[in-house]
């Protein structure tokens, strides 16, 4: 099971507090559930499962904004914000995990969405 850093400050946010309470689980859910580079599987009956509400598509998009994007492929979104605040603002390819990282991007083509610096050290 991943391990993921939290920020107990994110309660004082006002977009996090502007959400419904559903909204907000469903984003506490796809935090945990997605990989360690932000990106989910989108699996509707999984969300369902866990968190206790139906969720669709238009409402999730609309709620989060540029903080939940769809990847070019539908089956797979990802949580712009995650990649920044798991590993900083600095990647660095020496490190396994942070190539990793790097590389899931790169194959969504995520990158653009991102303020990640990437030194390249191989």
């Amino acid at each position: 099971m991943a391990k993921r850093f939290t920020n107990s400050a994110k309660w004082h946010r006002k977009w996090l507090r502007s959400l419904s309470d559903k909204d907000k689980i469903f984003w506490f859910f796809i935090n945990d559930d997605c990989d360690h580079a932000g990106v989910w599987d989108v699996d509707w009956d999984n969300a369902k499962y866990f968190t206790g509400h139906d969720y669709d598509y238009k409402t999730v998009i609309n709620a989060f904004g540029d903080k939940l994007i769809e990847t070019y492929d539908p089956n797979f979104w990802f949580v712009t914000t995650f990649p920044e605040f798991q590993y900083g603002i600095h990647l660095n390819t020496k490190n396994r995990t942070h190539l990793s990282v790097i590389e899931i991007l790169k194959k969504y083509d995520l990158l653009q969405y991102t303020d990640l610096i990437i030194k390249d050290n191989r």
